[in-house]
C-alpha cells in the first residue's frame, strides 16, 4: 500500500474523472422532458380541497363518511366554508353511525367546535367578542350573512351532544340553545326559518317535562318546520323527535325512506329510515 497517499493527487493533477457518472446522451430525435414544475402550496389546498368535496358528496354509508373526513383532514389552511362541511360531517357521524352514546357525544362535540370555528373565521366581530370574553349567546348577536350558517351547525351539534350525554345535560344546555335558535328564527332571510322550527321541536321533545318539556308544542313547532320544507334528513329528526300519534311517526319515517337526494345527509337519512322500518 506504499505510495497510496499518491493516488488522489495524481487524479487532480491529470483531470482523472473514474469516479464520476458516466453522461449519456439523448438519443437523437428523443423528445426531451421537462421537470414538473413544483406544486404550490395555493394549488396543492385547492387540489385537496376538491377532492374532499368530492369525497363527502358520494357520501352514502359509514366507509365513505369516514373517507370524507380523512380527506378533509389533509387540506390546510382550512376556511370558514371547509369548517361548516366538516361541522355538518360530524353531526352525521354523531346522528347516522354512532356505536355508544360516548361516541355520539365526541362526534357531536367536535360537531359544534367545527362550527364556532366557522362562524369566528366567517365574521370577525364574532371571534373579536369570543376573545375579549364576551358570552357565547352575545357574541352570536354579531353573526350575518353566510356566518350564520355555522350557528345552524352549532346548534344540532351541541343539542345531539346534550341528548348524547343525558337529558341533565339538556336542561343545563337549554338556555344557550333558546338564544341560538331565536338567532337563528331572525334570519329568516337565509332560509333556516324551517331550521329553527325543527331544532325548538327537537328541544322541546328532549327536556323533561318538569324542566319545560311540552310534547303539544313540539309537535307543533316540527309540522310547521315540515309545512316550510321536507327533505328526507328533516323527516327523519321530525320522526325521531316526534312525540304525537304513532301513524304521523311512521308517516314520516316512509317518506323519508322513499326519498332520493344527491345530498348526502338525505342519502344517508332516507338510509336509517329503512332500517327503522324493518
Amino acid at each position: 500500500m506504499r505510495g497510496s497517499w499518491l493516488w488522489p493527487l495524481l487524479a487532480a493533477a491529470t483531470g482523472c474523472n473514474c469516479a464520476r457518472a458516466p453522461v449519456v446522451e439523448p438519443a437523437p430525435g428523443a423528445a426531451v422532458v421537462a421537470p414538473a414544475p413544483a406544486e404550490s402550496v395555493a394549488a396543492r389546498t385547492a387540489r385537496l380541497r376538491a377532492e374532499a368535496q368530492e369525497a363527502f358528496a358520494a357520501t352514502r354509508d359509514r366507509q365513505g363518511l369516514e373517507a370524507a373526513l380523512a380527506a378533509w383532514k389533509r387540506v390546510a389552511p382550512l376556511g370558514p366554508e371547509d369548517h361548516l362541511v366538516l361541522a355538518e360531517a360530524h353531526w352525521l357521524q354523531g346522528a347516522h353511525f354512532a356505536a355508544t352514546p360516548a361516541d355520539a357525544a365526541a362526534a357531536f362535540a367536535e360537531g359544534a367546535r367545527q362550527a364556532e370555528e366557522a362562524m369566528a373565521l366567517g365574521a370577525p366581530a364574532f371571534a373579536t367578542a369570543r376573545a375579549t370574553g364576551a358570552s357565547f349567546d352575545a357574541a352570536i348577536e354579531s353573526l350575518d350573512g353566510a356566518a350564520t350558517q355555522g350557528l345552524r351547525w352549532f346548534v344540532r351539534n351541541q343539542l345531539g351532544w346534550a341528548v348524547a350525554t343525558g337529558r341533565g345535560t339538556v336542561v343545563a344546555q337549554r338556555p344557550t340553545l333558546e338564544v341560538a335558535i331565536a338567532r337563528l328564527e331572525r334570519a329568516g332571510e337565509l332560509g333556516l326559518d324551517a331550521e329553527a322550527a325543527l331544532l325548538r321541536g327537537e328541544l322541546l321533545a328532549a327536556l323533561p317535562l318538569a324542566a319545560g318539556g311540552d310534547r303539544e308544542a313540539s309537535v307543533a313547532s316540527i309540522e310547521k318546520a315540515l309545512a316550510l320544507v321536507a327533505d328526507a334528513s328533516m323527516q327523519l329528526r321530525a320522526a325521531l323527535a316526534w312525540k304525537g300519534d304513532e301513524a304521523r311517526r311512521l308517516a314520516l319515517l316512509e317518506a323519508c325512506a322513499a326519498a332520493a337526494s344527491e345530498a348526502p345527509a338525505s342519502a344517508l337519512a332516507s338510509t336509517r329510515a329503512k332500517s327503522l322500518l324493518r
